[in-house]
C-alpha cells in the first residue's frame, strides 16, 4: 500500500525585521497619549510604559501594516516572545488599517517575569488586503516594562481533522 507525505512549508514571516535584528526598522511604536519609550535590547526590544490619566490602550502600541495578503478561510497566527518583570498586560490584534478599525481579533495577555511564547490564532472570515490591515501589541494598561522578541504573523497549516 502506498504512502503519501504531505509537506506544508513554512511560510515566510509577514513581518518586517520581527526579530528586531536592524532596530526598529518597519514597526511603528506610537506614543500618543502615552509616556511610553521604546528602546533596543539584544535580541528584542523593551517598551516602558506608564499611562497617563485618560489615555487609551492604543495610545502605545508596537505595529506594523503587512503587505502579505491572507485568504479567507486561512489560520493566521501572531506569534512572539514576551516577559514583564511587573506582569504587564498587552493586546495582541489583527484589525483593520483605517478608521473604524474593527477586530479581526484580538486577545488580552498578562505577560509573567519568564520569557513565554505567546499567540494569537484566528480563522479568517474575509480576505486581508496587504497594507489594509494591522498587526501588533497595545501595551498602554499598567506601568512597567515589556520585553518582546521574535515577533511574527503567519498563515499555518490546520490539520484536515481540525
Amino acid at each position: 500500500m502506498p504512502v503519501f507525505l504531505l509537506a506544508v512549508a513554512q511560510a515566510a514571516n509577514a513581518f518586517v525585521n520581527g526579530g528586531f535584528a536592524e532596530a526598529f526598522r518597519g514597526w511603528e511604536m506610537s506614543t500618543g497619549g502615552a509616556n511610553a519609550k521604546y528602546r533596543p535590547i539584544d535580541g528584542g526590544l523593551a517598551i516602558d510604559v506608564t499611562p497617563q490619566p485618560g489615555a487609551n490602550a492604543y495610545d502605545a502600541q508596537l505595529r506594523q501594516y503587512p503587505s502579505r495578503a491572507f485568504r479567507k478561510g486561512e489560520v493566521v497566527r501572531l506569534a512572539f516572545l514576551a516577559r514583564s518583570a511587573q506582569s504587564q498586560r498587552v493586546d495582541a490584534y489583527l484589525q483593520q488599517g483605517q478608521p473604524p478599525y474593527r477586530d479581526f481579533a484580538r486577545k488580552s495577555i498578562r505577560l509573567t517575569p519568564e520569557w513565554r511564547a505567546q499567540s494569537l490564532v484566528v480563522k479568517l472570515e474575509e480576505d486581508l488586503a496587504g497594507g489594509a490591515y494591522q498587526a501588533g501589541l497595545q501595551v498602554n494598561y499598567d506601568p512597567g516594562t515589556i520585553e518582546v522578541r521574535d515577533v511574527s504573523l503567519d498563515a499555518v497549516a490546520v490539520p484536515a481533522n481540525g
